[in-house]
C-alpha cells in the first residue's frame, strides 16, 4: 500500500526526463549538482586564450625529434622556435577526448611539460596576505603582489598561471604571470580525483558521478610553486594531472603556434 502510495507520488514527466538523462549518459542530478566555476580574473574557459583548443602540439628538437628536459629549458627551447609549451587544457584534449597521444607516446613525447603553473599553499592552509608563496622543495617564488587579497585565509584556494616569465632574479627564480584564473576547493590530499574544472582541467573538490569528469590530482603537501606535467599510456595516468613534480624533472617538449 505504501509503495503504491509513493508511486503515485512520482510525476511522470519528471521520470521520463531522467530516465532519458541516463540513457544519454548523464548524471541524472546535474541541475542541482553542477561543476564548480573558477572565481577570478578569468571566469571560463571561453576566455582563457591561452587554451590552446584546436591546435596541434609539434615535437620541439633536433630534426624534429622528442627531446626531454626541465622546464626552464623547454620554455628556452620553444621560445626559440618561435612557439609555446602546450597548455594544460590542450594537453587533456589530446590525452582523454581524442587519440592524438598515441603517436607522440610512441616518439617518447609522454610524459611532457605543459605551459602553466600550479599554486597551493600546504593541506589545509592558507595564502597569507603580504606574504610571497615559497615552494619548499624548490625553493620557486611567486611574489606576494600576484596573490589576489581576496583569496588569502580561506581554505582550499589555488592558483592556475599561465607565466608571462619565470626567471632567476639574485639567485632566486620568480613566476611571473600572464593569465591567473583562481580556484576554488582544491584538492587537499596528495593522490585524490575530483570533478574536472572544464576552463583551466584541474580537478576540485565535488562530486564526481561519470568517468568522463574525474580527473586524478596528485599535489604535494607543502606550500608549492610547481609547473604542471602530463602523462599517457594508462587510463588513470592520462586522466590524471601531476602538480608535484620537479621543475628540474626531464619530460618531453613540444609546441604550439601562438595563434
Amino acid at each position: 500500500m505504501m509503495g503504491e502510495r509513493i508511486g503515485t507520488l512520482i510525476d511522470p514527466k519528471k521520470k521520463a526526463e531522467v530516465l532519458q538523462r541516463i540513457k544519454d549518459r548523464k548524471a541524472p542530478f546535474c541541475a542541482v549538482k553542477p561543476a564548480p566555476e573558477p572565481v577570478g580574473t578569468i571566469p571560463s574557459s571561453s576566455g582563457y586564450v591561452g587554451n590552446d583548443l584546436g591546435k596541434d602540439i609539434h615535437p620541439v628538437g633536433p630534426d624534429g625529434k622528442i627531446t626531454n628536459t626541465d622546464y626552464l629549458e623547454a620554455r628556452r627551447l620553444v621560445a626559440a622556435q618561435g612557439v609555446r609549451l602546450p597548455s594544460n587544457v590542450l594537453h587533456d584534449d589530446y590525452l582523454v577526448s581524442s587519440d592524438k597521444w598515441k603517436e607522440l607516446d610512441k616518439k617518447g613525447y609522454y610524459a611532457a611539460w605543459a605551459r602553466e603553473i600550479l599554486v597551493y599553499p600546504g593541506t589545509g592552509g592558507t595564502f597569507i596576505q603580504g606574504e610571497d608563496v615559497i615552494d619548499g622543495g624548490t625553493g620557486w617564488i611567486l611574489p606576494a603582489r600576484y596573490v589576489p587579497e581576496d583569496i588569502c585565509g580561506k581554505i582550499g584556494m589555488g592558483l592556475f598561471i599561465d607565466p608571462e616569465d619565470v626567471c632567476r632574479e639574485n639567485g632566486r627564480i620568480i613566476v611571473h604571470p600572464k593569465t591567473t584564473i583562481i580556484l576554488n576547493r582544491l584538492l587537499q590530499e596528495r593522490d585524490a580525483f575530483g570533478m574536472v574544472d572544464e576552463a583551466t582541467r584541474i580537478p576540485l573538490e565535488t562530486n564526481v558521478q561519470l568517468d568522463f569528469e574525474k580527473r586524478w590530482f596528485w599535489r604535494t603537501a607543502g606550500m608549492s610553486v610547481r609547473p604542471i606535467c602530463r602523462g599517457a599510456s594508462k587510463p588513470n595516468i592520462r586522466m590524471g594531472i601531476n602538480c608535484d613534480c620537479f621543475p628540474t624533472s626531464n619530460f618531453g617538449v613540444g609546441g604550439v603556434e601562438y595563434k
